[in-house]
């Protein structure tokens, strides 16, 4: 024990200094006595002598010097007394220190021995000599009590004791220092151990003692624990069970072999009318029947559950009854459900007339659950796609659908019909409608609305709008029409309605007076064009009449004309002519005789882009108007060669085969040019996304697979495994890489090989596609990306001429390039660079 060690020390050098003190003072004023004396007698005895004496000292003693010989010997002998006294004080301290020592060493190994005694015995203590001086410990707790062994840590309480026990302790300490209060208590560690607190003051010092517990005390305080811990809780449960509206109980097993309740919540006793102050049994809320099933239920040590009927409150009500076999009874709750019962029926009612209204509906709906199964369907479901009622009443999954609809050719064609697929059944996630046409291989067209439901599933609407689309396709196609003609005109066309209103217009009306498109299209009066116009150009009579032709009160409306001469020097004719509904065109044609040359060379320019987009409409008009006669054509072929639809002669089935393959070349070519339309009218938008390279690659070979194997040719695929993926229009992509493919297979002889090798630059994607065909002469390779380019080579025949062109299109609006090595006799290497992440903003621009 350093504490007790150092106490011990410092009593024992303090009696070692009393007793030198003793001495030393005494001995020192003898020496000084003896040294005083001595000098006075040496002084005395050899100082200064009178010439009369001298005679006297050699030759007899004097009286002077008699008295100085015998202090002399005086002092001597009290030096010599001083000494022995001197010579046995100091044994005496030797023998005190000697003693002193010995009692240390006893008191240091007595230390030692409590030190190793409070080792032992699994206690720490901590000792504090003053309440702000530091504190001394002392002892090891074991280490299932989760006590840190170093004594700082030690001390910080809060980190080893649970936050209860913690915060007890400081309290309790607290109230030692500033009031010595003793106590003791039993904290808790955060490992769960318990230990004895135990603290005191003795002598103005602070003891804390802390003991591991063990044996019966641990385990009385563990139970103290456990039980009280298990009263909250039964007291909180019982605090649940009375603020719930459902029924609970408790059952007892009685000497009788019966049950009996023994508590029961507040609903329970509203239930059966029982009143908890009155020493009455409780009432049963269940009838004998359901108890007799009970018990049996309970006999086979099953809980039981069931739907009853009984009276709660007076009132008969229907329950779902849970009771369960505990140990030495049983547990139950019954949850009403009377209501729900009722809102039950009402909904089946409600499904049951739903069901036979939809039945009736034209329209085909399909109803699908959260895990994707048929739920319901409608006779029209069932007709459209020719589906049995034994096949739809087990219930298939959406996705078994999808792939019996493709089957039947009930789905529109896709090129990657898995990708179109999952996209699909991505509805069964979301939470917003989606809307899809589907232009079936029948020339069916629908209309798709996927409506998913809150608690999951999908309600899929199907509306034939096969009638309703040719219908608006001739209506657009004439109002088309109409608007293109209007605007070949040179002269100006308007049309008013019966209230003066402006409905229609052309260019050539906007040009020769003037007007702002922007404000037509809010359909002005004709007196806001007249005041606007006569602004301009005065003439204010000539509008007059207009606005009475076209807003004149009369019987019978009369057509005018006539002309206007601006102040420019033009002359414009006008003419007015009565319409259907009240409506009244204006035609407005300009005479003048003098046009210089540069208004007939801007004229000409004009046409002649006129022309050139005339030309691109009527190619994109009459392509969309082949697609669906040519649809039909290959629809009725693939029915012909069907086996299902009887047996064909082998010329038949040659003639269908041949039939086949030109229309599929046929709707080819349809395609490219509706692409190519389409990318010079500027409305073709790239889809950007991530593009799997490989994945690209493996698609657009695909569909080229059958050629592969017809003529022979080898596949010279490079293309590495970590080429990853870049920012692009995936469908274009494959397009691109179907039109190289399809063109170096066309141009290579039956047996010989094509390349095809992508790599990956810092920043782009190069596509190499190369074969060892005739090759391009080099009067031909300039012109070998222009539309309808074709030529004949070797054993190919030349094509429409379009691949190469949309190769260069498409590549063009990723902001890539495209290069082409040839000659002739020796191969063709094209060779597209695409950047690996275009910019977007420039290509939406294009």
């Amino acid at each position: 024990m350093p504490f007790r060690r150092r106490t011990t020390e410092t009593h024992v050098k303090t009696r070692f200094k009393a007793s030198t003190s003793l001495v030393t003072p005494s001995l020192s004023r003898s020496l000084n006595g003896i040294g005083v004396l001595a000098g006075t007698l040496a002084a005395t005895f050899f100082g200064t002598r009178p010439a009369a004496a001298e005679g006297l000292f050699f030759g007899g003693l004097s009286s002077t010097h008699v008295l100085a010989y015998a202090a002399f010997v005086a002092t001597l002998g009290f030096a010599i007394v001083s000494t022995f006294i001197l010579m046995r004080e100091r044994r005496r301290i030797a023998l005190e220190r000697d003693r002193l020592v010995e009692e240390l060493a006893d008191n240091r190994a007595r230390a030692d021995r409590i030190e190793t005694l409070l080792a032992i015995d699994d206690q720490r203590l901590v000792i504090w000599p003053s309440p702000n001086a530091r504190p001394t410990i002392l002892g090891t707790l074991p280490d299932r009590c989760g006590a840190p062994t170093d004594k700082a840590a030690f001390l910080a309480f809060g980190k080893w004791l649970d936050a209860s026990s913690a915060h007890q302790l400081q309290e309790a300490i607290t109230a030692l220092r500033e009031s010595g209060m003793t106590f003791q208590m039993a904290a808790v560690s955060k490992v769960g151990s318990y230990i004895d607190v135990f603290g005191r003051t003795v002598g103005g010092r602070i003891f804390l003692r802390f003991r591991d517990l063990s044996g019966d005390k641990r385990v009385r305080l563990e139970l103290e624990r456990t039980v009280a811990d298990r009263t909250a809780d039964l007291n909180a449960f019982k605090t649940l069970f009375d603020a719930i509206r459902q029924p609970v109980w408790l059952r007892k097993a009685g000497d009788d072999e019966g049950e009996a309740i023994i508590w029961s919540n507040r609903a329970y006793q509203d239930a059966t009318g029982h009143d908890p102050d009155a020493d009455l049994p409780y009432g049963e809320l269940l009838d004998s029947e359901a108890r007799e099933e009970e018990v049996t239920t309970h006999g086979d040590g099953n809980p039981f559950t069931n739907r009853v009927h009984a009276v709660s409150a007076g009132q008969r009500s229907t329950f779902d009854v849970v009771s369960v076999p505990t140990e030495n009874g049983s547990i139950g709750i019954a949850t009403d459900v009377s209501e729900a019962e009722k809102a039950q029926s009402a909904l089946n009612r409600t499904i049951s007339n739903h069901e036979k209204t939809l039945n009736e509906l034209p329209t085909a709906i399909a109803i699908f659950d959260k895990s994707r199964k048929l739920t319901f369907y409608n006779q029209a479901y069932r007709i459209l796609f020719g589906l049995s009622e034994a096949f739809l009443d087990s219930q298939p999954s959406d996705s078994e659908l999808i792939d019996k609809f493709r089957a039947l050719e009930k789905i529109p064609v896709e090129a990657n019909f898995r990708e179109w697929k999952r996209n699909l059944l991505k509805t069964h996630q979301s939470l917003d409608v989606s809307e899809f046409t589907w232009h079936l291989p029948d020339g069916k067209t629908l209309r798709v609305i996927a409506s998913p439901h809150t608690s999951g599933g999908v309600t899929w609407i199907y509306e034939d709008v096969t009638t309703q689309i040719n219908l608006e396709s001739r209506v657009n196609v004439l109002s088309r029409l109409q608007a293109e003609t209007l605007n070949r005109l040179s002269d100006g066309v308007a049309v008013f309605s019966s209230d003066g209103l402006l409905t229609l217009s052309n260019t050539s009306f906007l040009e020769q007076w003037g007007l702002d498109e922007t404000e037509l299209t809010k359909k002005p009066h004709i007196n806001n064009i007249a005041a606007a116009c006569v602004t301009r150009y005065a003439n204010e009579p000539a509008w007059h009449a207009l606005k009475m032709a076209i807003v004149g009160v009369m019987d019978k409306p009369e057509d005018t004309s006539g002309t206007m001469e601006r102040p420019d020097g033009s002359v414009v004719q006008f003419a007015t002519a009565s319409l259907i509904d009240g409506r009244t065109m204006v035609t407005f044609v300009d005479i003048t005789d003098s046009v210089n040359f540069e208004r007939a060379l801007t004229e000409k320019n004009e046409a002649l882009e006129q022309a050139d987009k005339l030309k691109s409409d009527f190619v994109q008009h009459v392509s969309y108007e082949l697609r669906s006669p040519l649809t039909n054509i290959i629809g009725f072929a693939q029915l012909l060669s069907d086996a299902d639809m009887g047996p064909l002669t082998d010329k038949q089935q040659e003639y269908t085969d041949y039939i086949l393959s030109s229309s599929s070349s046929l709707l080819a070519i349809i395609n490219d040019i509706l692409d190519l339309a389409t990318a010079d009218a500027g409305v073709l938008e790239l889809a950007l996304g991530e593009v799997a390279i490989r994945s690209a690659v493996d698609h657009a070979i695909e569909g080229l697979q059958d050629r592969l194997t017809d003529r022979e040719i080898m596949l010279d695929l490079d293309v590495p495994e970590d080429i990853g993926a870049f920012i692009g229009d995936e469908r274009r992509i494959t397009q691109i890489l179907f039109n190289l493919l399809s063109n170096a297979i066309q141009f290579s002889d039956d047996g010989s090989k094509v390349a095809v090798k992508v790599r990956r630059s810092e920043d782009s994607i190069v596509f190499t596609v190369q074969d060892w065909g005739a090759g391009i002469p080099d009067v031909f390779i300039e012109n070998v990306f222009g539309r309808f380019e074709s030529r004949k080579a070797g054993q190919a025949r030349g094509g429409a001429g379009l691949g190469l062109s949309i190769v260069k299109r498409f590549v063009e609006l990723h902001e890539g390039t495209v290069a082409i090595e040839s000659a002739e006799g020796v191969g063709t290497t094209v060779i597209c660079t695409i950047p690996a992440e275009p910019k977007r903003d420039e290509i939406a621009a294009e």
